[in-house]
């Protein structure tokens, strides 16, 4: 045994604290007195440990993805779980979560020899589905005057110049139209009031324009987008 360690026990149960190999040996008397010594050496691997780190912890979808850090050792197969009901066998995979929640990740590894651990993230990963805004590239103007800019989402006449929402609200929204040399040709901060193509109540001409939108979403993350798109006269 390990350091000269010795039992009397008929089925003794000894734990090794070291790996490494080891001579068991066995000795028994008969009932003639005579010793037998029955021998054989164990061998003692290092166990995996698993250990691992996530970021963020935090993510909004659609767009986020989970990284993972993978800082096991001693382990040459591994298992995700990602509390969705997907899993990895990657070293350090990128997972996707579909829908909001709450979820649990862990993982479980084994070495070259069979040996296993696993562990559980300490705080679980929570998802929050948040508001995407998308702007079209262009847009017509009513050329028979200004309509002030409100409009009907069920009205696909491209009058107005206003963004499509997706996935949930707005808290908070401010768009500003600029003409190409920084003139700030138009600003709303209600998301139902986009831009009609008109300035000081004439219609601007036919040309590139340039947006700024910022706000929060309804997970408070705040955003910005900036972008171009063209404006388009029926003369």
């Amino acid at each position: 045994g390990e350091q000269g360690s010795e039992t009397t026990e008929d089925n003794p149960v000894y734990t090794f604290e070291k790996p490494g190999k080891y001579a068991a040996r066995l000795y028994i008397t008969g009932a003639d007195g005579q010793e037998v010594v029955s021998e054989r050496t164990i061998t003692v691997h290092e166990p995996p440990v698993a250990s691992f780190e996530l970021a963020p912890t935090e993510l909004f979808i659609p767009g986020n993805e989970l990284r993972t850090y993978n800082y096991s050792y001693n382990s040459e197969y591994y298992l995700w779980e990602f509390g969705d009901g997907n899993t990895s066998d990657e070293i350090n995979p990128v997972h996707t979560y579909k829908d909001e929640g709450e979820y649990d990740v862990s993982l479980e590894v084994w070495s070259a020899e069979g040996c296993n651990d696993n562990m559980t993230f300490g705080v679980p990963v929570i998802v929050t589905k948040t508001t995407r805004v998308r702007f079209p590239s262009a847009f017509t103007p009513n050329e028979a005057g200004s309509s002030g800019g409100r409009f009907d989402r069920n009205d696909f006449t491209n009058h107005v110049f206003y963004p499509v929402i997706i996935n949930g609200n707005i808290d908070s929204y401010r768009l500003e139209i600029f003409n190409r040399w920084g003139v700030r040709l138009f600003e709303s901060t209600d998301i139902e009031v986009g831009w009609d193509g008109y300035y000081k109540g004439q219609l601007v001409s036919e040309d590139v324009y340039v947006f700024r939108v910022t706000g929060s979403l309804n997970s408070d993350e705040k955003f910005t987008e900036t972008g171009d798109f063209l404006l388009m006269r029926r003369d």
